[in-house]
């Protein structure tokens, strides 16, 4: 019997995670109701003694989002996916102690390594070759301190993030994507193996949206404020003027969060216009590695 009232939490969760509801309107739903279960099992009446308005009741009620819940758990215990919600015992305090806390996440890998001491480590997809290598060689030596990295799995310093962690043997490195965790959704695909060392060194791969999510670009921008929360300090190696690195920055602003930033050679290129904002506005200054 408790094993069934786990299944049915774990299906709530995906559930949650599938309802067209922006993730704060969720949080104040759940806060008023009482609950992802009594939510889960309202009636047209109860949503209309909270006081709901009809928009949010038919997305509530979309019995369409409730088909093959059971046979997309059954698909996340066979290739080892998981799901934390809310309510769930592992789901991290970095996270609680957020305003836009997930109501769920995605995760494949090491659970316990979520509330560990963690370093985000963020920069341009198209970053120069030095500024990738200063990223590997940071991430390498943060990672001996027995420090995770954070990143993101794009392409550039992120990638390059991961690849340091992953060269220290104990190395550990939690990766948070902007779609599916599932194969099929890995994104970008050249970082595949990346991927899947992230998880064979006991890493960890984290992310809100559900399985099978494509990767849309406004997805990013939002999947920032997890890498930051996550994270105990933020180090920015090198961003542009409209980089998304400085929107992972104001998220970590915001979290009251420590954000570094790393002072090239190259500061004159419009490659680091981002650090140069950032090391105006009072970041702490990294420098000597480029």
């Amino acid at each position: 019997m408790k094993k069934e009232g786990i299944l049915n939490k774990k299906i709530i969760y995906i559930w949650l995670t599938k309802l067209k509801i922006s993730n704060s309107i969720k949080l104040k739903i759940l806060e008023k109701i009482g609950g992802v279960e009594r939510l889960y099992n309202s009636s047209l009446d109860d949503l209309i003694y909270f006081n709901f308005n009809n928009v949010l009741i038919s997305k509530i009620l979309n019995k369409d989002i409730k088909k093959n819940l059971d046979k997309e758990y059954q698909y996340m215990l066979e290739n080892n996916i998981d799901i934390i919600g809310i309510e769930d015992e592992f789901y991290p305090k970095k996270f609680k102690e957020i305003s836009d806390k997930p109501i769920a996440f995605y995760i494949r890998g090491n659970k316990k390594i979520l509330n560990m001491n963690s370093v985000g480590i963020i920069g341009s997809r198209n970053a120069l070759r030095d500024s990738l290598s200063v990223a590997k060689r940071l991430s390498y030596e943060i990672s001996k301190m027995d420090i995770n990295i954070i990143s993101g799995l794009a392409r550039g310093i992120d990638k390059f993030a991961h690849l340091g962690a992953l060269e220290n043997k104990n190395g550990k490195t939690i990766a948070v994507l902007g779609a599916g965790i599932d194969n099929d959704s890995i994104y970008p695909y050249e970082n595949k193996r990346v991927f899947e060392r992230i998880l064979e060194n006991d890493g960890a791969i984290i992310s809100e949206y559900p399985l099978k999510t494509k990767p849309y670009s406004y997805n990013f921008p939002y999947r920032n404020r997890i890498i930051s929360a996550i994270s105990d300090a933020v180090v920015v190696v090198e961003a542009s003027k409209k980089s998304g690195s400085l929107i992972t920055v104001d998220y970590a602003l915001e979290q009251g969060k420590d954000v570094y930033v790393c002072k090239s050679k190259n500061m004159d290129s419009k490659n680091f216009e981002g650090n140069k904002i950032l090391i105006e506005q009072g970041a702490k200054i990294i420098d000597g590695l480029f």
